[in-house]
């Protein structure tokens, strides 16, 4: 983990130093087990219950309806090669397979993983909310990342916390997260004198997916109620489960708001629109811009 802290950025954009801190370990998911010797025991069980209640079904019917001996004597060997075989399993030996996040991210230094992740933060004038670009500067993706930030007062009190995430993570990808800043209860904006950035990463492959970024194509433009409209398009020969688009919005260079979008299900060669709401002002007036950018955050194939 990562622990930064930083002044009120002046002029839109801060950047803050980088302090290593001692990490927080964090605990491992628990291993997922491929074989399971009670669920195994018990589906024996029941199948040796309905042998025996196939040969008692066997029996009354020979009693009712007269069925011959050499059918009846027929049930009853098979029904004993089944208990020799259950037998002979129940002996065997398993061999039980175990995969965990230790293993799995043996040998990964995630305080180098951290340390290669570069940030720009802009603080937009309407939103209440910051907005942060991370680049991952790693020669691997980063399965997952959880980014905290903590508000502070000028006494050093905490005011509020938020965070945000982000999945498979590629080697020099580019990606835009937000969190909200301090609000009282009538989620009016207050002003704090600092805050702290902590990062944290796991990268343990189960939380890996395939990250399809270069095979979404984006065709957009300002729209009519000077909002951005676009249209996503899956070039791969693969479904995508999950994509994620953030739109933001410039004025002389300055990040003045910003937009999300999602799709799901987005099927191989198939399209789909999104529309992104024009940046606004604590009034929910539409804010003035001359540029915007549209950044793929994911496009992920489960």
């Amino acid at each position: 983990m990562y622990k930064i802290r930083c002044s009120p950025a002046t002029g839109g954009a801060g950047a803050a130093e980088k302090a290593p801190l001692p990490g927080d370990a964090r605990p491992d998911i628990a291993g997922a087990a491929s074989y399971s010797p009670a669920l195994t025991e018990e589906f024996m069980r029941k199948i040796f219950l309905t042998g025996m209640a196939l040969l008692l079904c066997v029996g009354l019917c020979a009693c009712a309806a007269g069925v011959p001996q050499a059918e009846y004597d027929r049930v009853v060997a098979e029904l004993e090669e089944l208990r020799k075989q259950i037998e002979e399993a129940g002996q065997g030996e398993v061999e039980v397979q175990e995969t965990s996040s230790a293993s799995a991210s043996a040998g990964v230094d995630e305080t180098e993983i951290i340390s290669n992740i570069s940030y720009t933060i802009y603080t937009t004038p309407g939103t209440n909310e910051f907005v942060i670009f991370l680049k991952n500067g790693n020669g691997v993706s980063i399965p997952y990342l959880k980014v905290d930030v903590v508000f502070y007062d000028q006494e050093g009190n905490i005011l509020s916390t938020n965070y945000s995430t982000a999945y498979s993570f590629l080697p020099g990808q580019t990606i835009v997260v937000f969190v909200y800043l301090p609000m009282d209860e009538s989620y009016k904006k207050v002003e704090h004198a600092s805050y702290e950035l902590l990062f944290n990463v796991d990268m343990d492959s189960f939380y890996l997916d395939d990250n399809l970024i270069d095979k979404l194509t984006v065709q957009s433009n300002v729209g009519s109620d000077k909002g951005v409209v676009a249209v996503i398009t899956n070039t791969a020969d693969v479904s995508m489960d999950s994509i994620e688009l953030a739109c933001i919005y410039y004025e002389d260079g300055e990040v003045v708001g910003f937009d999300w979008g999602y799709g799901y299900d987005l099927s191989a060669g198939s399209s789909t629109s999104l529309n992104f709401y024009p940046p606004y002002d604590e009034h929910y007036s539409t804010l003035p811009y001359d540029d915007y950018e549209i950044y793929i955050n994911t496009a992920l194939h489960y």
